[in-house]
């Protein structure tokens, strides 16, 4: 764990369904969020992330971030 000035982060690397693995890790790890990438597309709204950003929103009990 590295501690960043307030925020505090850590890498893993996982093997498995990552939407699954980062909304399991982040309920085991106490997370407050997740903040993540996507790929992000327009039009219509279930395009708009990409599939594993939209099963992490949908799994995850935090709120979820999601940087273009």
């Amino acid at each position: 764990r590295l501690n960043s000035g307030t925020i505090e982060f850590e890498t893993r690397f996982l093997v498995g369904d990552a939407a699954h693995i980062i909304a399991e890790l982040a309920n085991e790890m106490a997370c407050d969020g997740i903040v993540m990438g996507s790929h992000g597309h327009t039009g219509v709204v279930g395009a708009l992330m990409g599939s594993i950003a939209t099963k992490v929103v949908n799994l995850a009990n935090v709120p979820v971030t999601l940087v273009k």
